[in-house]
């Protein structure tokens, strides 16, 4: 019979089976996890393709943030566009908004004498300005008249229309029909849409005069008291409003675009606020400056219609407008295709392919959205456009190739100036007058001179040639009256007494006093007109001026953007100019990639919950996270000018880790509790800990690795425990120990057992390292350096210093749970190379060196990494019979006992022991005489010299018996 144990029962056999059942469980494990994973990033991939991820906070925060700080490769704002700005300057010089239209007219023709090539009034003018009068004035000053022909005279002025989205689509805004009664009987409401569809039906009411058509209408559509009234609201209403679709179907060709044949959900707006007639029939087109619509969740306009349907028609943002205008590129040259504008020549020759986006806003379907581009990367409006000081800015911005910005202060500062002139030339004539009417001076054909003076433009040619008519009567009366009171001075004349004689006097005083210096006065403000009319033709000529509010005492007209909670809406028609005129847009990147991109992080986010420790999984994830961040502002939003989620793969990373951490937490529970009853009796508590996070490592089977090992002893310790006594002793070694210890545990070591003053560690097991050597000659001279440290601390006493030697071997060994298991085992391995180390370790004592490492160590570190050699020979150690190549590990200088010297050290050991290996003995001892002088190296030179006598010996004795043999370059030690 045979006794010996069945094969399902031998211990090799159920090792086998243990290893396949724990990778089977891990297995299984991973699965739950990966399918876990999965599931989340599915959840994430639902939400990010029906677009709710889109319109997350976080979604709006990092577009913010990448608006804010992501721009390397952003484009210098085009030298086309110019701000002219009604900012706090402007107010302070001008006075408080709102200004008469009388005003703006000025601006306007200032503009025009600069030379600007398109003026887009960011300014609504949808209702006619109340009259007002002047001193002196026969009837009203008509402010809507100015205005309208300042914008005839430059011929290229794009006016405001406020065309307000509608709440949903396919309805039309309250009051649809002709004419509808007020509610309680009130005035009669007019409908916009009803108007512009009549004045389509009847065309002869376009062309007949506004004051005939106005009262035709009035008969159809008011109530006959109304009608009849010589002022009511519904008439005024009516007279507004009629006006402003007049001014609209007049512009419609220059001002809009036909549908597209496809069909598309275009933002619509049934009621526009357009400007009154006279100034949209005065204006070159009319444009949209309604951004509010599209706001986001947040309340933020990221994305603005770049066009609006209205009564059949597209009309465009203010931007597109005046850059088409500015281009000469009619409206009826844009192309409209699935996502984008095609506009040709709108860029300086170049075509232009504006992208347009498709998305839900609040609910509907929406398109011909345009992603707000901003020219500058940072926090706030005000130097979006204008050139940043590095660039030059100051009066020479438009020579710096960049967008500028003005104060409208500043472009009415000649007209103030010019106020001011001829408020001093009229002083100057009404004095002149009072004292020839006086007959106090007698100057012929002034009064004919001076003839309608107040009716020319103060600095034009013909005021100048006025002037100068002038200005000689001026002149001798202020000398005449000089030389008169000088005469009245030299009499000695007292006072008059009569109240016309000293009026007479305080006349003369007054013409001689003040002539001179108004007439100074007047001729530095001609020069002051000159020199800021200079100015602003260098800002704006060539340039579209994009007129709006900007000041920051009353935020008027302002939106939340990427860039600040108040921004002027002039800044965001300037960013959409912008985009047209340099290319520089940015758009979402297809569906399909951000899909990929949620797949993507959500399999990294699994992959790091499956892998990672509770620890390193969430600082894992979040470098994730953050690394993703950085790929979708410096990569996609800076370098590409795209836009690609951030959220949906965000969260899918976050959620596929969360899975995985969620399982491990609640399942794999039962698990740790499992492997710590199971080891913590026999194992450290290091590996225990090793295991437990790791649940495929929990057999302890005895497997074959390629390992290092380590041996480390004190040099001389016998004799300081002696000295020290048990107490102290402890004390020491209880530092000591810890120290290294820690050391140890922080290059991935596994701490064998400690060996009295010394200890034995390994590197590759548990765990799988493919670094193990490279990790223990780092945690070597880790050691050795902390060792130092502590004996410059006197962390051991005072004069007590330890020296640490150090043996290292790698090679194939058995690692595993030896012994009786699971009572009476040890965790530890068996080998010829963990021989080996130990006796490298008590090799440095006869060679008088400190870290000994094996060929093997040398060969699988390298001379890479930094690490520095001393090459000792071969070496055949004690107990073992084949030679093995053996090095000293040297640290830097700061380690080696010879300082800066420690190359030379190398050096010098190096060509003796090479020199020793091709049997140069004489060659040989020379080398190591020379290092024993210079480096005190006794122990080592004594061995080679040993070693060359045996060596001689040998070899003479062979040849004197006729024998042969072979010297092969080794040293046998004889002592462990």
């Amino acid at each position: 019979m045979d006794d010996r144990p069945s094969r399902a029962t031998r211990p090799s056999d159920r090792r086998e089976q243990a290893r396949a059942a724990a990778g089977s469980r891990a297995a299984a494990m991973r699965r739950r996890q990966w399918l876990l994973g999965l599931g989340a990033t599915l959840i994430v991939l639902a939400l990010q393709g029906v677009g709710v991820l889109d319109r997350q906070i976080v979604e709006y925060a990092s577009l913010d943030v990448r608006a804010q700080w992501f721009g390397r490769s952003s484009l210098t704002p085009s030298p086309e566009i110019a701000i002219v700005a009604i900012d706090d300057r402007a107010i302070e010089t001008v006075g408080r908004w709102p200004w008469d239209r009388a005003r703006l007219a000025q601006a306007i023709d200032e503009l025009s004498r600069a030379g600007a090539s398109v003026i887009a009034m960011d300014l609504l003018l949808d209702s006619p300005q109340a009259p007002r009068y002047a001193p002196g004035r026969e009837g009203p000053i008509d402010d809507d008249g100015l205005i309208a022909a300042a914008m005839a005279r430059h011929g290229r002025v794009v006016v405001a229309a406020n065309f307000a989205l509608d709440r949903a689509r396919g309805t039309l805004a309250p009051g649809s029909g002709l004419g509808e009664e007020g509610a309680g009987g009130g005035a009669t409401r007019i409908s916009m849409p009803a108007l512009a569809a009549l004045l389509e039906q009847r065309p002869e009411l376009r062309e007949m005069p506004e004051a005939d058509a106005l009262a035709l209408l009035a008969k159809e559509m008011l109530s006959e008291s109304e009608a009849s009234a010589s002022r009511s609201a519904a008439l005024d209403d009516l007279s507004i409003k009629f006006g402003a679709a007049r001014g609209l179907a007049a512009r419609l060709p220059a001002s809009s675009m036909p549908l597209p044949d496809r069909a598309h959900f275009w933002p619509r707006s049934s009621d526009p606020r357009p400007p009154i007639g006279r100034i949209a029939s005065a204006a070159a087109a009319i444009a949209n400056v309604t951004i509010s619509g599209t706001h986001d969740n947040d309340g933020k306009v990221r994305r603005v219609p770049l066009l609006v349907e209205h009564q059949g028609r597209l009309w465009p943002m203010l931007g597109l407008s005046a850059v088409a205008l500015h281009r000469g590129v009619p409206l009826s040259d844009l192309r409209l295709e699935e996502d984008r504008l095609l506009a040709p020549h709108l860029a300086g020759g170049e075509a232009r392919e504006v992208p347009l986006r498709r998305e839900r806003i609040r609910g509907r379907t929406t398109d011909g959205l345009f992603f707000l581009t901003w020219p500058r990367a940072m926090e706030g409006w005000v130097d979006q456009f204008r050139p940043l000081a590095a660039a030059g800015a100051g009066e020479g911005a438009a020579e710096a190739g960049c967008a500028t910005t003005l104060s409208i202060g500043g472009v009415l500062h000649p007209v103030l100036v010019a106020e001011r002139i001829a408020a001093n030339a009229a002083e100057l004539d009404r004095w002149t007058r009072r004292a020839i009417a006086a007959e106090l001076l007698v100057l012929d054909g002034y009064e004919s001179a001076a003839e309608g003076l107040g009716e020319l433009d103060v600095g034009g040619e013909a005021w100048r040639a006025r002037l100068a008519e002038l200005r000689p009567f001026w002149e001798q009366a202020a000398g005449e009256a000089a030389g008169f009171l000088e005469f009245l001075g030299e009499m000695d004349g007292e006072e008059p007494e009569s109240e016309e004689d000293r009026a007479r006097l305080t006349l003369l005083k007054e013409i001689a006093a003040k002539f001179p210096r108004i007439l100074e006065e007047i001729d530095y403000g001609l020069g002051a007109i000159e020199r800021q009319r200079r100015v602003i033709r260098s800002l704006v000529s060539g340039r579209i001026c994009l007129v709006g509010f900007a000041s920051t005492a009353a935020p008027v007209d302002v939106v939340g953007t990427s860039i600040h909670s108040y921004t002027p809406g002039v800044y965001v028609h300037a960013a959409v100019a912008n985009s047209l005129l340099t290319g520089m847009s940015r758009s979402r990147v297809p569906l399909w990639l951000d899909l990929l991109s949620v797949a993507v992080l959500g399999l990294l986010g699994t992959f790091v919950g499956a892998r990672g420790t509770v620890i390193t999984g969430p600082l894992a994830v979040a470098l994730l996270i953050v690394l993703w961040f950085l790929v979708t502002a410096v990569a996609f939003w800076d370098a590409w000018w795209s836009i690609i989620a951030f959220t949906g793969p965000g969260l899918a990373a976050a959620g596929g880790w969360l899975a995985v951490m969620l399982h491990r937490l609640l399942v794999e529970q039962r698990a740790r509790r499992r492997t710590e009853e199971r080891f913590r009796s026999y194992v450290s508590p290091a590996v225990v800990d090793i295991l437990v996070n790791n649940p495929e490592l929990d057999s302890m089977a005895p497997q074959e690795r390629e390992l290092t090992v380590m041996f480390t002893d004190l040099a001389g310790f016998t004799t300081i425990a002696e000295r020290l006594g048990s107490v102290r002793t402890a004390e020491v070694l209880a530092t000591y120990l810890g120290a290294m210890t820690e050391v140890l545990q922080s290059t991935g070591a596994t701490l064998d057992k400690y060996l009295g003053d010394g200890m034995m560690a390994f590197w590759g097991a548990p765990i799988a390292d493919e670094e193990h050597a490279v990790n223990a000659c780092r945690a070597v001279l880790e050691m050795m350096r902390t060792l130092d440290r502590l004996n410059a601390a006197g962390a051991f006493g005072e004069g007590e210093m330890l020296h640490m030697r150090v043996g290292l071997a790698a090679g194939e060994l058995m690692v595993g749970d030896f012994g009786n298991p699971p009572r009476n085992s040890s965790y530890t391995v068996i080998g010829d190379a963990a021989n080996l180390a130990a006796r490298l370790e008590s090799a440095n004592k006869q060679l008088g060196t400190r870290v000994l490492v094996s060929q093997r160590v040398y060969e699988l570190v390298g001379e890479e990494g930094g690490f520095r050699w001393r090459p000792i020979g071969r070496i055949a150690v004690k107990g073992k019979a084949e030679a093995e190549g053996v090095y000293e590990l040297v640290g830097d200088d700061d380690q080696s006992p010879h300082g800066g010297r420690t190359g030379e050290w190398i050096e010098l050991t190096r060509r003796a022991v090479e020199a020793f290996a091709r049997g140069e003995f004489d060659a040989a001892l020379a080398g190591f005489d020379l290092l024993e002088r210079e480096f005190g190296e006794g122990r080592l030179a004594e061995i080679y010299r040993r070693s060359v006598a045996e060596w001689r010996n040998l070899l003479a004795s062979a040849a004197d018996g006729g024998a042969e043999v072979r010297f092969d370059g080794t040293i046998t030690l004889t002592e462990k």
